[in-house]
Parts: C-alpha cells; structure tokens; sequence
C-alpha cells in the first residue's frame, strides 16, 4: 500500500446508549471482542494526557496468515447534543 492511500470513512448509525457504545468502542478488550476488524488491540503507554492513543493491533485473516500494526486515535468530539465521535489512523505490517 502507498503511502498516499485513500482514507476510508465508515459511519453506522448504532441504536443504543451513548456511555454503553463508547465503553464498547474506547476499551480494548470490549472492542476486539465484537470488532471482527481486529483479534488484538493494546494500547501503549502514554507520555501525557494529552497525547493520542497509540496502539498495536493484530488480525488473523486465515491459512496463518496475521497482518499487524500500529494506530493512533486522531480525534474525539463530543457534540451539545451528546452525539460523539472518534477517528483513528492505521498502519500495518505483514
């Protein structure tokens, strides 16, 4: 993959309340249970509270074959209205 790839952007609609959905999504051990996007995610250690996120993630895709990489929490947003969002960038590996 180039280093200049297209961005995707996913955005799903999700019945349900915000404080379960983001307890869901923003702990890994919640997100890779439901998230087939990922077999393991660890989060890495932080230098401040405002730092992002940075993590390591692994997938296994089949025939043994595991395609792994690093991430970073982009952003967060939290709207008047409660509606949130958050945005990650991805690397990999094989």
């Amino acid at each position: 993959m180039s280093a200049h790839a297209q961005p995707i952007y996913v955005e799903i609609l999700i019945r349900g309340r915000m404080e379960d959905l983001w307890r869901m999504t923003q702990t890994p051990e919640f997100h890779q249970r439901w998230d087939l996007r990922f077999s393991e995610i660890k989060y890495l250690p932080k230098n401040s509270a405002e730092d992002p996120q940075k993590f390591l993630y692994s997938t296994r895709i089949g025939f043994g074959v595991v395609i792994r990489g690093e991430g970073e929490s982009t952003g967060q947003k939290e709207g008047l209205d409660g509606q949130r969002s958050s945005a990650i960038y991805f690397g990999y590996a094989l």
